[in-house]
């Protein structure tokens, strides 16, 4: 058993990990914490897993880890973010780095946040998203490419249940289960037939409807609406170590369906 288990939920960022412990919604961070990303109040590297400051007093929910910072939405849905702060990517209105638990600015409710490198994003209790951080490739869907060191609304103020970060670029699923992704798009990432940069959501190419949409490094995958054994993964953007899973190492700027599925 892992100290400070067991564990509801667990995500890992780079080179740290964050977890969810089924006592008292405890949030634990363990690995490198050179900028604070533990949130245990230090600089100092876990090798086991360490309560984040505050503890029970903040029961999470769900939290997710990134390159340098992480993220948790609470069982009431606050929000809160520590680490490194470099581009605001921790929307407390600053760019000052924290070693523990901050609140979120704006005094939203949130029902998820997900972090990734440089920047931030989150669903606010009204499906409402909500991005926030570096924004040098339009990541932050507001139609510019603008820095934002507060929780700023997408460009359009569209519904969307599900909203993810990738490196440099986000994708989201609306209510209608259509897929929409912005950002740099060198690669193909952003699924919508070009290599060209969006500011602003732009509809995944080919009308496909997903339940969830996982964006990575340089590529992106997604998962067919149809939650049963005819569930079938798409994937697009770089593929030069076979990370589309197609079977082939060619860039897809579009949706490509993984190979191998019924």
């Amino acid at each position: 058993l892992v100290s400070g288990g067991p564990f509801a939920s667990i995500e890992a960022g780079w080179q740290f990990t964050c977890a969810v412990a089924t006592a008292g919604n405890v949030g634990h961070c363990w690995g490198a914490n050179t900028k604070g990303q533990l949130g245990d109040g230090t600089t100092t590297d876990r090798l086991t897993p360490t309560p984040v400051k505050g503890g029970a007093d903040i029961p999470f929910d769900s939290m997710t880890a990134a390159a340098e910072h992480a993220c948790g939405v609470t069982t009431t849905g606050v929000g809160y973010c520590w680490g490194d702060n470099l581009n605001g990517r921790l929307g407390d209105g600053t760019t000052t780095a924290r070693l523990s638990p901050t609140l979120i600015t704006g005094g939203l409710s949130w029902v998820s946040v997900s972090a990734f490198d440089v920047h931030s994003c989150g669903v606010a209790a009204d499906n409402v998203p909500y991005c926030w951080g570096g924004n040098g490739n339009g990541q932050l869907g507001d139609g510019t490419t603008t820095n934002r060191l507060a929780p700023t609304g997408i460009s359009g103020g569209p519904s969307y249940p599900s909203v993810m970060t990738g490196n440099f670029h986000t994708c989201a699923v609306d209510g209608l289960n259509a897929a929409f992704c912005w950002g740099r798009n060198f690669e193909g990432q952003l699924g919508d037939g070009t290599t060209n940069q969006r500011n602003v959501p732009t509809a995944v190419t080919g009308s496909l409807l997903v339940a969830a949409v996982s964006p990575g490094y340089l590529h992106t995958c997604a998962i067919s609406a149809a939650i049963s054994a005819s569930s079938v993964v798409y994937c697009w953007g770089r593929n030069a170590e076979g990370q589309l899973g197609d079977q082939t190492l060619t860039q897809r700027n579009a949706p490509t369906r993984v190979a191998g599925q019924k």
